[in-house]
């Protein structure tokens, strides 16, 4: 018989069995969801164990087994093997990261790539629009870019370090739109991806929908941890592998050589589907001696994208997606039933941007912004910088009680927009918390006083202090 009061079983979470009408699983999912959401269920909290659970409610142990499963493919709970199953930090909130500017607000959250320089694509979209072909980019046809379009993005591609072939390259409606065609073109629900334990939030939101369970992996200063994957691939069952190998996002890194090796070797062994998001390229295009590609060093399992966003222009979108032959047909399958094709219109006004030499102008000119950006940063914090420098920076912060949801609304209140560590998250919260600044959406005067300000608040709520003062954690 079921024991129905606390007193009797202490459990931290207690589901009414009066409410479960059938499907019972379905009926017992809404009450953990509408515990999260209610604040009954915090992040952190340890669930009941299965077997617990199933006493409790005297239901069969493969039912609570089911709602477990489907809470974790869903991004409400995380499993630690040996511990058990606990409420994710991020379960009762929506991190996609979109832009909703308002103009009282100093944005260091958002990351957008230095849109002042935009006007330089202005005379490029007018010389497009009065092309005498026009008319066949507004049509059906090549759904996956036309032969000129690739061939332009095969020269791009090869200057920041992919070789590629033809018939091994897509087209997309940009990253995201690329990361959602991999996602369901090759994986089913229930399958299993590692990332690093703070990953792309619009990543997390789009595995979320499809109900893929994220399996996090920590980092260390050489990159994702080899060891740590491992010991992951022989004890669970993992389909793929999303990284970010060059200025990740949102901890900034760079994998050394050697973690890169030892992460394709991994990979390679355990038949591990690799996508690599590169969306920062271009800050290290002309590099003498550049750092190889992931997606090269496994190339027969690998998805590389490479976003035109950042480099050029975010409203434009377009990014190019290098398919490793055994997953193009279910990758075209899935362009044409979601996208049907990109609009040839906007990858032309890329293309023209690559040949006319424009597009080379805007990343030289973003190349020169993300080092002043950086210096900006550098003056007002004295942080340790990374060996590489991209659009943001991750700050470590002092832990004050607050979700980061409630930080970062306390931020907006002071007129700053941030983003908090918690919203990158999969998987257990550290001790050590991070803000992710954003350099590059503000101009550089803004950026400044912003910063200044961004610093001010953080001494005065105790959040920080200079890295030559700070305790060892």
């Amino acid at each position: 018989m079921p024991i129905n009061s606390f007193e009797d079983y202490p459990l931290t979470w207690q589901p009414d069995r009066s409410q479960l009408s059938r499907p019972i699983y379905r009926a017992l999912l809404k009450q953990l969801v509408d515990a999260i959401n209610n604040g009954t269920l915090l992040p952190g909290t340890k669930l009941p164990s299965q077997r617990e659970l199933a006493d409790y409610l005297d239901l069969n142990f493969t039912t609570i087994t089911r709602v477990y499963k489907l809470s974790q493919e869903q991004g409400l709970t995380y499993g630690i093997t040996g511990k058990g199953t606990f409420i994710a930090q991020n379960a009762s909130t929506k991190v996609t990261i979109s832009l909703n500017r308002q103009p009282e607000l100093t944005e260091l959250g958002f990351l957008a790539s230095f849109e002042s320089t935009n006007q330089l694509m202005e005379k490029v979209t007018q010389q497009v629009l009065h092309e005498a072909h026009l008319a066949r980019l507004l049509t059906y046809a090549e759904p996956t870019g036309t032969l000129t379009h690739k061939r332009v993005a095969l020269t791009y591609l090869k200057r920041v370090g992919v070789s590629a072939s033809l018939d091994q390259l897509v087209v997309t409606s940009g990253g995201q739109n690329a990361l959602a065609l991999i996602i369901f073109g090759l994986f089913e629900p229930g399958d299993r991806l590692a990332v690093d334990s703070f990953t792309y939030t619009n990543l997390i939101e789009v595995a979320k929908m499809h109900h893929l369970q994220l399996v996090p992996i920590p980092s260390d200063s050489e990159g994702l941890s080899a060891e740590t994957l491992a010991e992951i691939c022989a004890t669970q069952t993992i389909k793929g592998i999303y990284l970010i190998p060059d200025f990740s996002n949102p901890r900034g890194l760079t994998y050394t050589e050697a973690r890169r090796r030892q992460l394709a070797e991994i990979i390679r062994q355990h038949g591990l589907i690799l996508i690599e998001d590169d969306y920062q390229s271009f800050i290290t295009i002309n590099q003498s001696q550049p750092l190889p590609k992931l997606s090269q060093l496994v190339p027969e399992q690998a998805l590389y994208v490479c976003s035109m966003s950042k480099p050029l222009s975010s409203g434009l979108r377009v990014a190019y997606l290098v398919v490793a032959a055994q997953y193009q047909q279910a990758l075209q399958r899935a362009l044409f039933n979601i996208n049907v094709k990109t609009s040839a219109l906007d990858v032309e006004v890329i293309t023209q941007a690559l040949l006319s030499g424009v597009a080379y102008q805007m990343i030289g000119q973003k190349q020169r912004l993300v080092k002043l950006a950086n210096q900006q940063f550098d003056q007002v914090f004295h942080e340790p910088a990374p060996a590489t420098l991209g659009l943001f920076r991750w700050l470590p912060i002092n832990d004050c009680g607050l979700s980061g949801d409630a930080l970062e609304q306390r931020f907006r209140d002071a007129g700053i927009s941030i983003f908090h560590s918690d919203r990158f998250l999969v998987g257990p919260r550290p001790a050590q918390t991070y803000l992710r600044i954003s350099l590059a959406s503000e101009p550089m005067p803004k950026l400044t006083a912003g910063l200044v300000r961004l610093k001010e608040l953080l001494v005065d709520w105790g959040l920080w202090q200079p890295a030559e003062t700070r305790t060892q954690r």
